[in-house]
């Protein structure tokens, strides 16, 4: 049995080896590559440049493809950057992530209008994974029906988990001190499966989601 972690920020720190079930696991700054909009905040205009600038250049000579996403990234309207500032930054990660194939890990807070939007006028072809998603089942709906993929992490709305897709779900640890195990252990009740059904299918979507790297 596999268990994918989509989003964490811990490197195998909290996961362990077992006979029954390995693990695979999207690190932020090593496996997947982006600004923060949070980080955002110290930088100027001439600095987001070098950084696009260096990140274009890391996936051109990514030798290994040991990137496998773009991200995180996205908008969060708790943070003090200009929303238009926001939405370029973010813009400029989704065509990387276009022209070098690879999945964007969305993080929004209280920005999904403009997401939505810059999704549709863009159109993009690679999948979008709204990571950590703890909203309500009527944010699930139209995030399902723009096409995204939704990562949900140790603490989310039941009745959201409930009423998602299997074959749009994916789940992660995020920051969070513990091992993807517990959030499959956790989530599998919620849904009433067992694991290793759970976990089929999450490994199915990642297939989807990473087959070109």
């Amino acid at each position: 049995m596999i268990l994918f972690d989509v989003h964490t920020h811990h490197s195998n720190e909290f996961s362990f080896s077992e006979s029954d079930c390995s693990f695979i696991e999207i690190v932020q700054d090593v496996n997947s590559v982006g600004i923060h909009p949070w980080a955002l905040d110290d930088m100027n205009d001439k600095e987001v440049e070098t950084v696009i600038h260096n990140l274009f250049a890391q996936l051109e000579t990514d030798e290994y493809k040991q990137i496998k996403a773009v991200g995180e990234c996205g908008i969060d309207k708790l943070c003090t950057t200009d929303l238009e500032k926001q939405k370029d930054v973010f813009t400029q990660h989704v065509l990387l992530s276009e022209q070098f194939s690879l999945p964007v890990i969305v993080h929004c807070v209280k920005g999904i209008d403009e997401l939505l939007r810059i999704k549709k006028e863009l159109s993009p072809k690679q999948p979008w994974i709204w990571h950590g998603f703890r909203g309500k089942p009527q944010q699930l709906v139209q995030l399902i029906q723009a096409g995204f993929y939704i990562s949900f992490g140790l603490k989310y709305n039941k009745e959201s988990l409930l009423a998602c897709p299997i074959n749009k779900m994916l789940l992660e640890t995020d920051d969070e001190s513990i091992s993807i195990k517990n959030i499959y252990a956790q989530v599998s009740s919620d849904l009433c499966i067992n694991q290793k059904e759970l976990a089929t299918n999450i490994a199915a979507n990642c297939q989807l989601i990473f087959q070109h790297h």
